[in-house]
């Protein structure tokens, strides 16, 4: 990579590391070995560029923040800041590009590690990243980069495909009305003839205190 396009660089490659240094836990190894990761790639940030030798190191990083407790919603904003910087060099584009790359494939990877518990947990988390890797598309699209798009549209594809097979077995949100407050374990009998199931309303439907549970709600329909 050229010099100009390095000094228009570093300072993406920066912004991308200080979300990630953000999102990680501040505790345990995990943690440490991420810090250590992205130290050591901020200090040889210009001889990897140089040299064409910046993917590795990046996608390394990405990988410890997964292993560190990097969040689904972090993973967004990270691509979100990246994806919004303006670039003129090439070297600069590219890394924008790879970054944000980077941060949709961890998102892939967070999402597989997901529990869901009902259809619309899905269908709403399909929804968010259609929105997510639409614009990524759309911006690898007008940056001309037929391999990168290709590369991005399989992975959107693959993983709609997943979450739609996921739900599949899954059982539908449904709302439910009472005509008084009741304790959660009443609605969960009500509910499923299942008192033991209350705490999964408490949770479901943010309920403050088990013993008066707000008469509307929603829960699983099995």
């Amino acid at each position: 990579m050229h010099k100009l396009d390095i000094l228009e660089t570093v300072p993406i490659i920066k912004a991308a590391m200080d979300g990630i240094m953000r999102s990680i836990s501040l505790q345990g190894r995990p943690g440490s070995d991420c810090r250590t990761a992205i130290g050591d790639l901020l200090v040889h940030a210009e001889f990897y560029l140089f040299n064409n030798t910046m993917g590795a190191p990046l996608d390394n990083v990405f990988e410890l923040a997964r292993l560190a407790g990097a969040s689904l919603a972090e993973m967004e904003q990270i691509r979100l800041g990246i994806a919004a910087t303006e670039t003129t060099s090439l070297g600069a584009t590219l890394t924008r590009d790879s970054i944000v790359q980077l941060a949709l494939a961890t998102q892939a990877q967070l999402l597989i590690d997901m529990t869901f518990t009902s259809r619309q947990q899905v269908e709403d988390m399909i929804a968010s990243i259609n929105t997510g890797f639409g614009a990524t598309e759309e911006l690898l699209a007008d940056a001309m980069d037929a391999a990168l798009y290709r590369t991005v549209v399989e992975l959107h594809a693959s993983l709609v495909n997943y979450l739609t097979t996921t739900a599949q077995p899954l059982a539908r949100i449904v709302k439910f009305q009472f005509a008084n407050p009741l304790a959660t374990l009443q609605a969960a009998y009500r509910l499923y003839t299942d008192a033991s199931r209350g705490d999964e309303l408490r949770d479901g439907n943010k309920v403050v205190h088990p013993a008066f549970m707000l008469p509307i709600g929603q829960a699983l329909a099995s």
